[in-house]
């Protein structure tokens, strides 16, 4: 019979029903795996203002011994001094004695004017605004912290500022001068001076300045 594939009486192999055809495994649960979905994670929770970002190594100038002071290390291990205002931090970096303070939350602006043997540590998203100043001052430490001048967009915010002469008559965020020496920055962010963001300068030595950003906000004033 032509066209039928095949002699007389037979019927055509069963395609459907192939006796050497095997069933493909089943994809979706492979053998052997575990079809448990994976863990979310969990919820941190809030985060804790005392547990503190833990301190970078010390390299660069600040780690070299001179002008008789081996290394720098700031207030030491002083029991912390929590500050949440300007006029707390402006009284905690005074003087000489050895200090650790922890500053939390945005402060308003202000002078604050450091003195030795002090470790400045951010926590919590802490914002030091206005223009801080190390001058005459050794063995200082400023870490995880961010420090905002007065001319933020706008230099005429300076207190000291002069319309005649520009941004440049106002402060900078950060001045360290006058021989201070043994200073460390670490982990820093330092925005909007208006003259400008962190100058050393007038004999300052052994200063190291690691893992900081420098910014400035669009300006909306039309002076230089």
């Amino acid at each position: 019979n032509a066209g039928t594939g095949g002699g007389p009486g037979e019927e055509p192999p069963n395609e459907e029903e192939s006796p050497n055809e095997e069933e493909p495994p089943n994809e979706e649960e492979p053998p052997g795996e575990d079809d448990t979905p994976p863990p979310t994670n969990p919820d941190p929770g809030p985060v804790d203002c005392n547990v503190l970002p833990p301190a970078s190594p010390l390299e660069g100038w600040a780690g070299v011994a001179g002008n008789g002071v081996a290394t720098t290390t700031g207030g030491g291990n002083a029991t912390p001094i929590v500050v949440t205002t300007l006029a707390q931090l402006q009284t905690a970096v005074a003087g000489t004695a050895p200090a650790v303070i922890h500053v939390r939350g945005r402060l308003t602006p202000g002078d604050i004017n450091v003195g030795s043997n002090k470790t400045i540590v951010g926590t919590c998203g802490a914002e030091i605004r206005g223009h801080v100043e190390i001058r005459e001052a050794v063995n200082v430490i400023v870490r995880n912290v961010t420090i905002v001048g007065y001319g933020e967009g706008d230099c005429s915010l300076d207190p000291g500022f002069d319309s005649s002469v520009g941004c440049s008559s106002g402060d900078d965020a950060v001045i360290i001068q006058r021989n201070s020496h043994h200073v460390w920055f670490d982990h820093v962010a330092v925005r909007d001076g208006s003259d400008g963001n962190l100058d050393i300068t007038n004999g300052a030595n052994f200063v190291t300045i690691s893992w900081t950003k420098f910014s400035y906000t669009p300006r909306t004033d039309n002076v230089g």
